[in-house]
């Protein structure tokens, strides 16, 4: 189904993308680094490993992974989806929100859908890529479920990948 393989190559290309320091290159490239990090940060999500905080007590390791698992592909993609996709895309192009059908946009509700969240993602390259494939989504099919599946997917898969490899600055 459409929305489980936008998730997948989402993941993969969130990784791929950060692994290969694809954003670093590109800034360096375009001689822009300063100014990105300047106005938006260069700081990455602080690496938690909760086996190896709390490996002395492997329950509440465990019980941390799931608490964090659920927020990662369940909460986190319906509000984020809620908030940017259902409300403020559809509010920034007419204050009677409601009446604009889900999937239908202008310029500026695709640019706050995709530029926002570039501002709160310290994976800056990465987030932009993600949130126009998802953007893409929404517009294909204009099924806000759609969304919540591929986020929920990309997130579960980016959580499996973060305790497969260790790496635990990607959460």
């Amino acid at each position: 189904e459409r929305p489980v393989v936008v998730g997948v190559v989402g993941v993969v290309l969130w990784v791929g993308i950060s692994n290969l320091g694809l954003e670093q290159r590109l800034f360096s490239w375009l001689g822009t680094e300063h100014f990105l990090t300047r106005w938006f940060g260069s700081e990455s999500r602080p690496a938690y490993n909760p086996l190896a905080a709390l490996g002395d007590q492997p329950a509440l390791a465990y019980a941390f992974l799931a608490v964090r698992f659920m927020g990662l592909a369940l909460l986190v993609p319906v509000i984020e989806e809620a908030f940017l996709r259902a409300f403020l895309m559809r509010y920034v192009m007419h204050e009677n929100w409601t009446e604009i059908p889900f999937g239908v946009v202008n310029r500026m509700a695709v640019a706050v859908g995709i530029l926002l969240p570039v501002l709160y993602h310290p994976e800056h390259l990465a987030a932009l890529v993600w949130f126009s494939l998802v953007t893409w989504l929404m517009v294909r099919t204009k099924n806000f479920w759609d969304c919540v599946t591929a986020h929920a997917t990309t997130n579960l898969l980016l959580g499996l990948y973060v305790i497969m490899s260790g790496q635990y600055g990607f959460w």
